[in-house]
């Protein structure tokens, strides 16, 4: 008897999490640098107002942030595919933020 599990369901959450991030949630809340980027500073603000810090939040921490909240869901609720599929989301739409953000960096943005 195998331990492995079909691997159906690897592709069934990588799937739904592809549908997530590239159709639905686009059509939802539309640019995802330009949506993370503003949730970035309104984190940033509220942090930095309520501890009296100055950190400056990026769009890449926002997802890295949303991945580890899907986490904690996961391991709260580990049978709602949900979970796992937006934390997979979460972990591309970070890598793609960074990418931006270095690529503006390189650009003097």
């Amino acid at each position: 008897m195998s331990k492995e599990v079909e691997p159906t369901f690897r592709v069934q959450v990588l799937k739904e999490a592809a549908q997530l991030i590239t159709v639905d949630r686009a059509a939802t809340h539309g640019s995802a640098f330009d949506n993370f980027t503003l949730i970035a500073q309104y984190w940033s603000s509220h942090v930095n107002a309520r501890h009296g810090t100055a950190i400056d939040l990026k769009a890449n921490d926002v997802c890295d942030m949303m991945e580890l909240l899907k986490l904690g869901r996961r391991n709260s609720k580990p049978g709602n595919i949900e979970n796992a599929s937006d934390g997979c989301g979460y972990g591309a739409l970070s890598y793609e933020m960074h990418q931006v953000l270095l690529q503006m960096k390189e650009a003097g943005n």
